[in-house]
């Protein structure tokens, strides 16, 4: 964008998703890029899917499932998962519970992560297991193993979301270079 429109301005902000909701609620952000939880926001503001990205457990790297490539998501019918706060994380823990039911189980919550590095602290501290998007498997971290679902439905959908009616020509520029990479990805 620098590049090809230096006169369009942007100020990124690292927030979570429910942070970044409100953001776009009180008119402070004019685009998010979200997981999942931006659907919630389909009646309010304009959502696109940019990508949809394989799930994948995250496991204690001493859990007997860590050292396979691949699982079934039924074979974590028995463990404790690790949600997160639906003000911080809308619809998080309702995206694996609807996944889990796909494979024939109700999850069973423990405790909440407020951030990625919490949940990745909470598998190895407490122990147990969640479900995350595959792009976190360039996120190192000591004690957690990423493993593939074999379950074709489990996947994380990459969202885009703006105001409606406020469409402005530096907000189109960026919807188009967002799904340029988004298809180049």
């Amino acid at each position: 964008m620098r590049e090809t429109h230096p006169e369009v301005k942007a100020r990124l902000a690292d927030l979570n998703p429910g942070e970044m909701i409100a953001g776009l609620r009180r008119g402070d952000l004019d685009v998010a890029l979200t997981g999942q939880e931006g659907g919630v926001l389909g009646r309010e503001f304009y959502t696109r899917t940019l990508v949809r990205l394989p799930a994948m457990a995250a496991v204690p790297a001493s859990h007997p499932l860590a050292q396979r490539d691949r699982i079934a998501l039924r074979e974590l019918r028995n463990e404790m998962f690790i949600g997160a706060p639906d003000e911080e994380m809308p619809g998080r823990n309702q995206w694996i519970s609807g996944l889990c039911r796909k494979a024939g189980f109700r999850p069973r919550f423990g405790p909440e992560g407020h951030s990625i590095a919490q949940l990745f602290s909470l598998i190895v501290d407490e122990p147990g297991v969640t479900l995350l998007p595959s792009y976190l498997r360039s996120y190192p971290y000591a004690g957690v193993k990423l493993v593939d679902l074999e379950d074709k439905p489990a996947q994380w959908d990459l969202l885009v979301v703006w105001h409606r009616g406020r469409a402005s020509a530096a907000l189109t520029v960026l919807l188009k270079a967002l799904e340029e990479a988004a298809k180049a990805h």
